[in-house]
């Protein structure tokens, strides 16, 4: 449908939905963009926090680690006589702290080893004992961590990774008596260090003093802890760590551990993740957008509907209107201000039919009037020529010839003040009173003229015709065409011819004539008479009353071949038979 047809309401759902949807998608977008935005830089500022509070979180259990130590030094050396007690107060500090320690030794400089568990020492720790045996001891900073390993220790078997912590034991005298040495659980650490990214998705990575990557955990925001072994050769050091996060979109923070082995804690959250959490967020909007886009059209086509059908009605009753159908009346029973106004219209289209009723009556009462006042104009002019002749008959001519005159007389009488019929009579009446009249007048000039009435208008004898439309344009032509003529041969005839829809009717003579520009001023002349003018009575009334009966289409034509050559006079008048008249 093109966009001009387009009905009002349609245009304003385009105009209105469109702009406003198009306004909300990016309301939607923009929202979601500057909370990520904000979500990112929190996100970041989290992280940071969560790194150098894990660094704090690990020191300090490596404080206590170191404390640890130091008291089952002091149980050694208590013992160093009698070590009976030691293995059970190993027992006791392993499993108060077994979220840290996972195992404790000793071995003497005399080749002696006590530690916990018993069935482990020696059987199963080779590989923990050619850690310890590794540790160099004997520098500062007096206590040593390993570099974490995996081992069966481990909280969770070979996935979990252990540090040695081991010191050189003296005794009071500061000779050298042997090793202390714990297993400490690293995965235990990172363990512990979850608990501060609270519900975001990240990763949490531990690299020694080295750089090398020791162990990472994973949690998921809906996900238990899992630990994670790390396949990834791009984090295995902390170098192409941060290189492998900027390039892939990562966020991560670090922090050091302050303190003997400078341990590093990184903690890692995806960029994508997020806009993750912002897709259920963008999807429900444009959900919500959707249905209220779609309520909205409904709500606005009801609305639109209650409003715009009675107006809709209005305008189909106007064009009604417009094409003349003044019957139309509005259906519409309401209460509020559209039913008032098709109240108001349907009595206004009564008030106008009534209006054009009485204007119809009134034109036509006019009309009536003024063809009886041209009609009176036009007998007493046919009757005053007709008695001038009776006269020069009586003085000169027979009683026959007299009786004959009155006879024809009254045959024109009859006809003219017969208004029972109207004004509406055939062609064949028209050219009987005409022949009549020709009688007597013709009787008055001793048979000079002929009237010459052609067989085609006998052909269209029931076509309709204005009553005496005929009789003034053969006087006509007889006074004002032979008559002046010197031509002793004067004759008048009359044809018919149809012209599609309409019948003309020329009135010929071939008398005087007179120029083209004297017959064109003479049918405007009687086309728009001047008042008071006496001249051409009858043809002017005839004019007029065919222009009244059918409309200024018809009427009269005038034209001549010049002076001498004569005139005709042509009637146009709608080609109607009788019959079809009276139906």
């Amino acid at each position: 449908m093109e966009w001009t047809r387009l009905k009002s309401h349609w245009k304003l759902i385009v105009l209105l939905m469109i702009p406003s949807a198009a306004f909300a998608l990016m309301l939607v977008q923009a929202s979601k963009n500057q909370a990520i935005d904000y979500l990112e830089q929190s996100k970041r500022s989290a992280m940071r926090e969560m790194a150098e509070q894990a660094a704090l979180f690990v020191r300090d259990h490596m404080d206590r680690a170191a404390d640890l130590m130091l008291d089952v030094e002091g149980t050694v050396l208590q013992d160093n006589t009698d070590k009976e007690g030691l293995p059970a107060y190993m027992e006791t500090v392993a499993k108060v702290r077994a979220d840290l320690i996972r195992g404790i030794v000793f071995i003497g400089d005399d080749g002696g080893m006590i530690g916990y568990p018993e069935s482990y020492w020696p059987s199963f720790a080779a590989k923990e004992l050619s850690v310890i045996e590794s540790q160099p001891l004997d520098r500062y900073p007096p206590i040593d961590w390993s570099p974490p390993f995996y081992s069966n220790m481990g909280k969770f078997g070979l996935f979990s990774t252990v540090a040695m912590v081991s010191k050189r034991v003296y005794d009071s005298d500061m000779n050298p008596i042997g090793r202390l040495s714990m297993a400490v659980d690293t995965t235990g650490f990172l363990n512990k260090t979850i608990a501060f990214v609270d519900n975001y998705d990240v990763q949490v990575l531990l690299y020694d003093q080295n750089d090398n990557l020791i162990d990472s955990f994973m949690t998921l925001g809906s996900n238990p802890l899992r630990p994670m072994r790390q396949s990834n050769e791009a984090i295995r050091s902390l170098p192409g760590a941060q290189r492998y996060f900027q390039e892939n979109g990562f966020y991560y923070a670090s922090a050091d551990i302050p303190a003997h082995p400078r341990w590093k804690i990184v903690v890692v959250s995806d960029l994508e993740a997020v806009e993750r959490t912002f897709r259920p967020v963008t999807t429900l909007s444009v959900v919500v957008l959707s249905v209220g886009i779609v309520g909205f059209m409904c709500i606005y086509g009801i609305v639109s509907w209650w409003f715009t059908r009675p107006i809709r009605q209005l305008a189909v009753g106007m064009r009604r209107i417009a094409k003349g159908d003044l019957h139309y009346r509005m259906k519409l029973e309401r209460a509020d201000e559209f039913g008032e106004l098709a109240e108001q219209y349907n009595a206004m289209t009564a008030t106008i039919r009534e209006l054009i009723a009485n204007l119809k009556a009134t034109e036509e009462r006019k009309r009536r009037t003024e063809m009886r006042a041209l009609l009176s104009q036009m007998n007493p002019h046919m009757l005053y020529n007709t008695i001038n002749l009776i006269d020069d008959v009586i003085d000169h001519g027979g009683k026959e010839e007299l009786h004959r005159l009155l006879e024809a007389l009254g045959e024109l009488l009859r006809y003219g003040l017969d208004q029972r019929r109207g004004n509406v009579r055939t062609l064949r009446e028209e050219i009987e009173n005409v022949e009549f009249y020709w009688f007597i007048v013709n009787q008055r000039y001793g048979q000079r003229f002929t009237l010459t009435v052609d067989d085609s208008v006998r052909r269209h004898a029931p076509a309709s015709a204005l009553k005496l439309m005929l009789q003034p344009l053969v006087e006509n032509a007889l006074f004002h065409g032979l008559l002046p003529s010197p031509n002793a041969n004067g004759v008048v005839t009359v044809s018919a011819e149809r012209q599609g829809d309409s019948l003309v009717i020329a009135v010929r003579d071939n008398g005087v004539g007179m120029t083209p520009e004297a017959a064109a001023a003479l049918e405007a002349r009687i086309a728009a008479p001047e008042e008071g003018e006496a001249d051409g009575i009858g043809v002017r009334n005839v004019h007029q009353r065919l222009a009244h009966t059918f409309g200024a289409a018809y009427g009269l034509r005038i034209d001549s071949g010049g002076p001498g050559e004569g005139t005709t006079v042509r009637i146009h008048i709608p080609y109607r038979a009788i019959e079809e008249e009276r139906r």
